[in-house]
């Protein structure tokens, strides 16, 4: 029955029943998509705040609006909370103990000193300034790192920061470390740590837990790009929930913006960290608020965000001491790229030299303002303007200081430049 009903609908009826139908289910679905997604209302920002281990000193409700993560000590951790601040990590390092911390008597002839790495003579591997490293391969290291975050341990965090993470390369005076008269190598050297942080256990009001890590160390090979790739070793374990890379896109001492090889491995990690569904902590170590540097060093880092795994955190400096590290061009957050699914920056470079991403939905503290594209000559030498998908009329302006102290961002800026200079990076607006 309900076949021969069908055959006695007419023709034209059955099409705009169809049609409406349509309408209907596509309807439902876009308005479904709006409603599904959320706006930023900036992207993930970190800082060092507000309390312990931290350079801004405003309190946690005025960083709140502004901040994502704080990386704060055992003490400040509920009232970051208690501010609004979304997420807190401690600071730990054992892989480098220097003087003067808590761990440094636990390894300097105490019951960890076990943990001491060693040179091909035998000799501790002392570092500047001054401490010991330790050995990754070794238990008592485990030991001190369970210790550490036991000490240190408040559920209010959302993870442990663990610092210097097959930091190799530096601060030792007396290196390699060796494993008997055999000096470490990569990739061992990592999936040494690696197991280190899959292995830590705390003591938690009387029951074992795993806790939640984010190592720093990413940054350690980008200088040399056939081993930039092995950090990412260090964030397998189920545990580490991701990684910071110190000093991509831009360093200190002295201020340098990033370029070639080097920009280009920085990228690629932020890509391919996201792509194992792990967090990419961007800390730009720029320190002049240069406004050149801030849109070269934003947009490196909006060519691969993610509002879901990257964090953008920078070092620019305030006008204040004690204020906000926060810079307000992170108000700016992109939605809807034209271009998806790729592995390697290489994928987002134009045939001019130039990488570009454009955005079909943009917005500026949660407003919309229409597509958006992001463009970066990461070279020394300039290139012709990339060819791109959609109209911009304007390129965006940042001047004045931070976030909370009258730093603004402007969209009436000129448009694209037939050539783009050295070491430019453009956010481009209708």
């Amino acid at each position: 029955m309900p076949g021969l009903l069908a055959s006695r609908v007419p023709t034209r009826w059955k099409f705009f029943c169809s049609l409406a139908l349509l309408t209907f289910v596509l309807g439902t679905t876009a308005t479904h998509s709006r409603a599904a997604t959320r706006i930023e209302t900036h992207v993930p920002t970190a800082v060092y705040c507000c309390h312990g281990y931290a350079n801004d000193t405003v309190s946690p409700a005025a960083a709140a609006p502004y901040v994502t993560w704080a990386n704060t000590d055992h003490t400040g951790a509920d009232a970051d909370h208690a501010g609004g601040i979304k997420y807190v990590v401690e600071y730990i390092d054992v892989a480098r103990v220097y003087r003067g911390d808590r761990a440094y008597p636990l390894i300097a002839g105490g019951k960890f000193s076990g943990a001491i790495a060693r040179n091909c003579s035998g000799q501790p591997v002392a570092t500047t300034p001054e401490g010991f490293m330790t050995d990754p391969y070794r238990r008592q290291t485990l030991d001190l790192l369970d210790d550490e975050i036991s000490y240190n341990y408040n559920p209010a965090f959302a993870a442990y920061f663990v610092d210097d993470i097959d930091a190799l390369r530096w601060g030792m005076r007396n290196g390699p470390p060796c494993r008997g008269n055999v000096p470490w190598t990569e990739p061992s050297a990592s999936l040494a740590y690696a197991s280190l942080l899959a292995s830590v256990r705390v003591d938690a009001g009387g029951r074992e837990i795993t806790p939640k890590i984010i190592m720093n160390g990413l940054n350690q090979y980008t200088d040399k790009p056939a081993l930039h790739t092995v950090p990412l070793n260090t964030l397998r374990p189920s545990n580490v929930i991701g990684g910071m890379c110190e000093g991509c896109f831009a360093d200190n001492t002295p201020d340098n913006l990033k370029s070639g090889v080097e920009w280009q491995d920085d990228a690629d990690l932020e890509i391919k960290t996201v792509r194992m569904r792990k967090i990419y902590w961007d800390y730009v170590r720029y320190i002049a608020d240069d406004p050149r540097a801030r849109l070269f060093t934003y947009a490196s880092f909006m060519l691969a965000w993610d509002p879901r795994f990257t964090i953008y955190q920078t070092a620019y400096k305030p006008n204040t001491p004690g204020q906000l590290h926060v810079t307000p061009e992170t108000q700016l957050v992109a939605h809807d790229p034209l271009k998806r699914g790729f592995d390697s920056i290489a994928a987002l470079r134009d045939r001019g030299g130039t990488y570009v991403r454009e955005y079909r939905a943009c917005y500026f503290h949660a407003r919309p303002i229409g597509p958006c594209a992001f463009v970066v000559n990461s070279d020394p030498t300039a290139h012709p303007a990339p060819r791109l998908s959609l109209e911009y009329g304007h390129s965006v302006t940042v001047s004045g200081g931070m976030v909370l102290e009258g730093g603004t961002v402007s969209f009436d800026g000129p448009r694209m430049p037939a050539v783009i200079a050295p070491m430019t990076g453009l956010i481009l607006v209708r």
